[in-house]
């Protein structure tokens, strides 16, 4: 009978790896620039996607695949969007979309936040 082997393990990217998990649970092919959109929209949103775009260096045509494959409304009509942001006409500017966290995205947020840093409520502004 063998023995199962036992990792070593660094407790902070362990709970890295484990609030990554909570994402992949949603898309397990899920690509770095999803995800990077993701918390991007998280962490200040509600913001547009030109805004995205800028500030992310991400080519205008990433910023739109990624923000339609995280609202509910996926480009491919065979799959289905992930429902974590909704993403909605500008008032004031045509040429762009207003994306924002949807209920389900900021539930995903919340366990990631506990995940990562516990029972916390608020985490001050970074800066």
């Amino acid at each position: 009978m063998s023995t199962p082997q036992v990792l070593t393990v660094d407790p902070e990217a362990r709970l890295l790896y484990e609030a990554f998990e909570l994402l992949r649970l949603l898309d397990t092919e899920m690509p770095a620039q999803l995800v990077a959109t993701f918390f991007f929209i998280a962490a200040h949103g509600p913001v547009d996607t030109v805004t995205i775009t800028q500030r992310t260096g991400m080519k205008s045509g990433s910023v739109s695949r990624n923000t339609d494959w995280l609202s509910a409304n996926h480009r491919l009509p065979t799959k289905a969007g992930l429902g974590l942001i909704i993403k909605e006409e500008h008032p004031t500017n045509w040429r762009t979309r207003l994306c924002r966290l949807s209920p389900k995205g900021e539930s995903l947020i919340k366990q990631i936040k506990e995940k990562l840093y516990g029972d916390i409520h608020e985490i001050g502004p970074m800066y």
